[in-house]
């Protein structure tokens, strides 16, 4: 096919897609919705009880009777096995060092049944039942096991139309922290012809309860029971849209019970009040903080604070006359990243070593850090270094926005420290982690433009000091990064042996702001952040099978915003070049790394499109080849310019043996609404095009 028609077809073939976003849709668009699926469910009737209003004797039912019809292999492999106990948000995306990233389940449930028939079918289906004994981080701190149960239906194919039903029983006194605050999206990742969700509680248990996106529920009164009940019907399964924030616009419901045990008497007075969920959800980590306080008040000289007292004064004597205190920071946290050893601390958490005796501060002077003294660290050097800061508490921008309904994360989440600088700003650190290795001020994407919700320590009441809770839900907004400071940019030098089928390359890759934040890592064999697009740890020399990487340089990136860094390598690879009837075909797509969900192409869209970021990804590759060439397909070139994106390409022969390849993807906007989605799927085409490309020369005739 012609390589202009070629273009073309991909730049027009986004019309054939009409789009549309509803809570609940029409027949017609539900079956055009299913009709890529791996699983539909045709029925879905939930119940959650809340029983009693103590928290001693109260305990959580949950149950579920689901009809799913089985469209692929994929969906079968999917089905099984089911995994109980089950979470109640499905959305939740977790952020900690790897020895505290355990995927926690309710504890000691109880399974009341558990069934599953073929709908079209009499013949039984037999059950085998796995109880598994899972690792978790218990509610003191220390590994502790839960056991989570896995049956899987046998005898099951595609095309069977399946019913599962099951129910079980949760103490609420051993998971209660996990039930502080609950959000329920209606919609999933599978497409719900018919859903129905009971939610029952004790009217005399205190609730707050968020209905967002026009989800309220009718409210029904039975005996000693409140009841809310949703009937929805036609649910698109959208919840996992790539680049989506289902939050901002599919309907969910948010339920924070508050026992009366967790009332609280005001100092002085005879003022009852709920304490906020999230001083019991954030104690953990806050008392270690006011720990490190009340050593640093009283002047305790033990090894530990002469160790952090040490450290401290290293970087006021190097910069005596920083009196915002940013470069103490800056330089502080570059110690941390670059020279300070992460320890797991698994001894610790294994509860083997005496846990009231640590040595935080003499640890870090031999240039360790372990894992559950984190916060002790940053909570002594930074006042050690003349700054007062807040625990800043984030939700990751792509599943949710904290609140004071909806503070899930605010207990087992990496938390990043607000410090507050002399000029009365607040600069913002993620601290040092097997995971994390940011900067002073750098944040990846998800943690830019949020609120956060800032704890002090004396936001906790002192019987000395006569405090009460400080309930003023105190948040402020993290910086956005700016289109010029997100950059790559690759220059590369080849030389092409068509006589040895070699290439030799010699590039140098340019990263500034998010591309450092979250691509770095690649070039330096360090740990990578595994929640974003896997197309981000595509190293630039990752072309083919046969690369031998020769040399790498990697500059020291900046410390400051926005983290330049520069990074030089050379490498080469020998079968890139396919030869026939003395034509070269060259497979130059692999050459670039465009990031972007290849998904969004042929999807029906009923969520609005967010870009990571806004930044630019330019390319360009100088091929020399050792004898004159001739380019024998003309390849037209690429200019495309939407509301969403600014995306070019072009190929030129520069002199009888030189070409250059050229390519610049610039993205514009921080939201496409879902109407204007086709913006984002003709760059989308045209990328996967480009990542495909071949182009075929010869030698040119003497």
């Amino acid at each position: 096919m012609n390589s202009k028609i070629k273009i073309f077809i991909i730049t027009l073939s986004f019309l054939i897609t009409s789009q549309f976003c509803f809570t609940q849709i029409s027949d017609s668009l539900f079956r055009q919705s299913c009709l890529n699926e791996d699983l539909i469910i045709l029925k879905k009737d939930m119940e959650v009880d809340i029983v009693g209003p103590k928290l001693a004797l109260m305990y959580v039912r949950i149950s579920n009777t689901s009809t799913i019809l089985i469209k692929t292999k994929k969906g079968l492999d999917e089905l099984n096995p089911i995994k109980l106990p089950r979470k109640l948000d499905n959305q939740y995306i977790y952020h900690a060092s790897t020895v505290r990233n355990i995927d926690w389940a309710y504890e000691d449930i109880e399974i009341r049944y558990f069934n599953a028939s073929n709908v079209h079918n009499t013949k039984e289906l037999n059950v085998s039942t796995q109880i598994v004994a899972k690792r978790v981080l218990n509610l003191d701190g220390f590994f502790g096991e839960i056991y989570e149960y896995e049956y899987t239906v046998e005898n099951l194919k595609v095309g069977d139309t399946i019913s599962i039903s099951y129910s079980y029983d949760v103490p609420f006194n051993l998971n209660w922290i996990y039930f502080l605050s609950n959000r329920i999206f209606f919609h999933e990742k599978y497409p719900i012809k018919d859903y129905q969700l009971r939610w029952c509680y004790n009217k005399n248990l205190e609730i707050d309860s968020i209905f967002a996106n026009q989800n309220k529920p009718k409210v029904i009164t039975n005996e000693n029971n409140l009841c809310y009940t949703w009937h929805l019907k036609n649910l698109p399964g959208c919840l996992d849209e790539a680049g989506s924030r289902p939050y901002k616009s599919l309907p969910y419901f948010v339920f924070l019970p508050q026992s009366y045990d967790l009332e609280y008497t005001h100092l002085n007075s005879f003022k009852m009040e709920f304490i906020p969920t999230y001083f019991f959800e954030s104690w953990a980590v806050q008392s270690k903080l006011y720990d490190e306080y009340w050593n640093t008040l009283i002047g305790n000289r033990s090894k530990d604070n002469l160790a952090y007292k040490h450290i401290a004064e290293k970087y006021i004597s190097m910069f005596p006359n920083d009196s915002i205190g940013l470069t103490r920071m800056r330089y502080f946290q570059s110690f941390m990243v670059d020279s300070v050893s992460y320890d797991p601390a698994i001894n610790y958490y294994s509860n083997n070593e005496n846990h009231l005796v640590q040595r935080a501060g003499v640890d870090l002077s031999t240039g360790v850090v372990k894992d559950h003294n984190i916060e002790r660290v940053y909570g002594n050097i930074i006042p050690g270094l003349g700054l007062d800061f807040f625990t800043a508490y984030p939700v990751d921008s792509r599943v949710g926005e904290i609140s004071p309904q909806y503070t899930s994360t605010v207990k087992d989440n990496d938390l990043i420290i607000g410090v507050a600088l002399n000029n009365k700003t607040m600069g913002f650190v993620i601290p040092k982690s097997d995971k994390n290795s940011y900067y002073f001020e750098e944040l990846p994407f998800y943690y830019e433009g949020i609120p956060v919700l800032l704890l002090h320590y004396t936001d906790f009441p002192n019987q000395l000091e006569k405090r009460n809770f400080n309930t003023n839900f105190r948040t402020i907004n993290t910086p956005n990064s700016g289109w010029k400071d997100n950059y790559r940019k690759v220059q590369s030098k080849v030389n092409v042996s068509l006589k040895n089928n070699e290439l030799d390359f010699q590039t140098r890759v340019m990263l500034s702001g998010q591309y450092s934040t979250l691509t770095r890592n690649v070039y330096n064999n360090l740990p990578v952040d595994s929640t974003i697009n896997s197309k981000y740890f595509d190293p630039v020399w990752n072309i083919s099978n046969d690369v031998s990487l020769n040399e790498t340089n990697t500059e020291h990136p900046q410390v400051f915003y926005p983290f330049k860094t520069t990074i030089t390598l050379k490498y080469d690879s020998k079968n890139i070049i396919e030869t026939k009837d003395n034509i070269f075909n060259i497979n130059v797509g692999s050459w670039f790394k465009p990031i972007f969900y290849e998904s969004i192409s042929n999807e029906t869209r009923f969520l609005d499109y967010y870009p990571d970021f806004v930044g630019s990804d330019n390319y360009s590759y100088l091929l020399e080849f050792n004898k004159p060439i001739k380019l024998l397909d003309e390849i037209d070139d690429i200019k495309i310019l939407n509301q969403y994106a600014n995306l070019s390409f072009s190929i030129r022969q520069m002199s009888d043996n030189k070409l250059l390849m050229t390519y610049s993807y610039s993205i514009l906007a921080r939201k496409v609404e879902k109407e204007n989605i086709n913006n984002v799927k003709e760059i989308n085409r045209i990328l996967s095009y480009i990542e495909n490309l071949k182009i075929k020369v010869s030698l040119a005739e003497k």
